[in-house]
């Protein structure tokens, strides 16, 4: 599938997905378009790098032991208790 034949808001639903990347570099080298490969090539190493940051945040607290994980702004995790009723 071309994904230039795509509507704009479905292309770039598939732009923002990282694992589509590798499909979309290795046609773009076969067809000689080494600036889209280049760019796919920056989007995911920024995504992993996005990805790993949070992840080692994450686990070097000891929340993710403990399961004392609070979202507090959305109000999940959180019981109201009695008197805040």
């Amino acid at each position: 599938m071309d994904i230039n034949t795509l509507p704009l808001a479905l292309r770039i639903l598939f732009y923002a997905i990282p694992f589509s990347h590798q499909i979309i570099a290795s046609k773009a080298v076969i067809m000689g378009d080494y600036w889209t490969a280049t760019l796919s090539i920056i989007y995911v190493s920024v995504f992993t790098m996005i990805v790993m940051y949070v992840a080692s945040r994450l686990f070097a607290t000891e929340k993710i032991l403990t399961a004392k994980i609070k979202f507090k702004r959305i109000g999940i995790g959180r019981r109201k208790t009695a008197k805040e009723l």
